[in-house]
């Protein structure tokens, strides 16, 4: 049986935000990240990989109240995990088009 490696994990879930529109892909993303931080570069090329403008239009529909209503399937799942990933996700693109 073949397995996926977490850094393939990581990528597919940063195409899926891009793709499905779904909170649990930013709760996702947020854990791997907790339980392994040395993919966090790995995380970065990914979204690097990704049309910014695309990616950026899907965080931005994502408003903090659409957040918590798409995670009431999923009990015990924290909205605030989703919340900072989808902001943290804007800044990587905010710092990748500044030219400084």
């Amino acid at each position: 049986m073949l397995r996926v490696s977490l850094q393939r994990y990581l990528a597919d879930k940063v195409q899926c935000v891009l793709e499905r529109i779904e909170a649990r892909d930013l709760v996702d993303i947020r854990a791997v990240l907790r339980a392994r931080p040395r993919l966090r570069y790995a995380f970065q090329k990914a979204v690097a990989a990704q049309d910014a403008l695309l990616l950026a239009e899907r965080l931005l529909s994502w408003t903090a109240e659409a957040i918590r209503d798409d995670l009431l399937a999923y009990p015990g799942v924290d909205p605030a995990d989703a919340i900072s990933m989808r902001d943290e996700l804007l800044g990587l693109l905010k710092t990748e088009g500044d030219p400084r």
